[in-house]
């Protein structure tokens, strides 16, 4: 356990933005839950696996992950358009886009994606964004540079991580939006219409329980169009691998796990 005077450093300024984003994004989240899985009881089910098992994660380790716990479920929207505005920054450039409407019949989804949009770092974020629904856009005026964005498909995943050279008391739980974008832009001189699967989710690494004092780092994607790390302990992940209590990383190490955690395998997400 940490002493009181072990805290966690503060993040960086550049990243206060992008934190406050996400935190926003936590606290909305058991929201939703509640709002469409309240009456399965995952919560309690989820808090009382944590509280009952370990884990942990950080850039400075080296790691070998094993899925301990795994829970999806459906939404009918996205909470948090990230990678739908990633996906529209790579796919157009800024002079193509005068405007966005966005495509749902979720209220309380799309008021949380619109709240949370600014945590993408890029400037389709930055453009007009109008609501509609299937019934409503025959009523909205469509210009030769309106974008349309049609989420779909949309899931949450939750999932806890353990890390085998650390004896599994190194953890990582993953909260994962995946989903269907379709984007069109009907009106202009050469029409568009296409489809993308979208990925978004925050990485939370601590040591045995998920305490303040005991978080590693926290990861999101994306933000600015990439996978960042927005706030890391690098006294304690030094002092755990210093006690041999995580694998210190080789200097000619490549991890296996792009994202952080292990995709689409047996094993993985």
């Amino acid at each position: 356990m940490l002493l009181p005077s072990e805290l966690p450093k503060k993040p960086t300024a550049a990243h206060t933005p992008y934190i406050a984003e996400f935190a926003a994004f936590i606290v909305a989240l058991p929201g939703v839950v509640l709002y469409h899985i309240i009456m399965k009881k995952l919560l309690p089910l989820i808090l009382l696996f944590i509280s009952t098992s370990c884990l942990n994660a950080c850039n400075m380790a080296r790691h070998e992950w094993q899925l301990r716990f795994i829970k999806a479920f459906s939404i009918p929207a996205p909470i948090v358009p990230s990678d739908a505005i990633r996906i529209v920054s790579d796919r157009f450039t800024r002079p193509e886009v005068g405007q966005i409407v966005w495509v749902t019949g979720s209220h309380l989804e799309t008021a949380l994606a619109l709240a949370l949009k600014n945590a993408a770092g890029q400037w389709p974020a930055k453009l007009t964004w109008q609501l509609a629904d299937q019934t409503t856009l025959a009523n909205h005026k469509l210009a030769s540079n309106t974008l349309l964005l049609e989420p779909g498909e949309n899931t949450i995943k939750i999932a806890l991580f353990s890390d085998k050279l650390s004896n599994h008391r190194c953890k990582q739980l993953v909260l994962l939006q995946e989903g269907r974008l379709r984007l069109a832009m009907p009106n202009t001189e050469k029409p568009v219409a296409e489809q993308y699967n979208a990925r978004t989710w925050l990485s939370i690494f601590f040591y045995d329980l998920p305490l303040p004092a005991q978080i590693l780092s926290v990861a999101a994607s994306p933000i600015n169009g990439h996978l960042e790390e927005i706030f890391t302990n690098e006294t304690f992940v030094e002092e755990l691998m210093v006690n041999e209590l995580v694998e210190r990383r080789p200097a000619d190490y490549v991890t296996p796990y792009i994202d952080g955690f292990p995709t689409h395998t047996q094993d993985g997400l």
